[in-house]
């Protein structure tokens, strides 16, 4: 343990400084990069590729589903990639899956980028969305609201109303016994 001392001692000695006030700048300086460093992590997301897998049967409703999914995927601020996989004979009719993709990309053009154009790829089709700059802005405003402990919506920020119940009697015709 001595000896290491003396080993700082002699290379604090060479920067000519106080061996106390060094080891406290040194100290200082590498907890503070450390925090910002996590702290940096922390607020960083790590971008994922979520797969969406078609098929040229694929229904209208089941399609607007998927892209409801997509679009939830995106705000997240996850990327996207779209596939229309095709079997046996429906090869011959890519023109189909082309369309669905063309589709998807006119239902998810306010909040996405295309990054990579449909593409055949052997068998299947590929369509890639990554968040634009609107869905980057609306993950962050969300991201405010849960670090402030807003509300999520208007709805819940309203003030409870009490609401009073009367019990009178005297409006109840009903139970009317002097008429008998």
């Amino acid at each position: 343990m001595q000896k290491s001392a003396a080993l700082t001692w002699w290379r604090l000695h060479r920067t000519q400084l106080h061996p106390f006030a060094v080891f406290l700048i040194t100290a200082s300086t590498a907890t503070s990069r450390a925090k910002k460093e996590r702290e940096a992590r922390k607020n960083q997301k790590q971008v994922e590729l979520k797969e969406v897998r078609l098929k040229p049967k694929t229904d209208k409703h089941d399609l607007d589903v998927k892209t409801s999914q997509a679009r939830r995927f995106l705000l997240d601020g996850d990327k996207v990639k779209f596939t229309v996989r095709f079997r046996g004979r429906e090869i011959f009719h890519s023109d189909i899956g082309r369309e669905m993709l063309d589709q998807i990309m006119e239902n998810l053009g306010d909040i996405a980028i295309v990054e990579q154009r449909p593409l055949m790829e052997g068998r299947a089709i590929s369509l890639t969305l990554a968040p634009n700059a609107k869905a980057a802005k609306l993950l962050q405003q969300q991201r405010e609201r849960v670090a402030e402990g807003a509300p999520k919506s208007a709805a819940s920020a309203r003030p409870a109303v009490a609401v009073e119940e009367n019990d009178d009697d005297d409006d109840d015709d009903d139970n009317d016994d002097s008429e008998e």
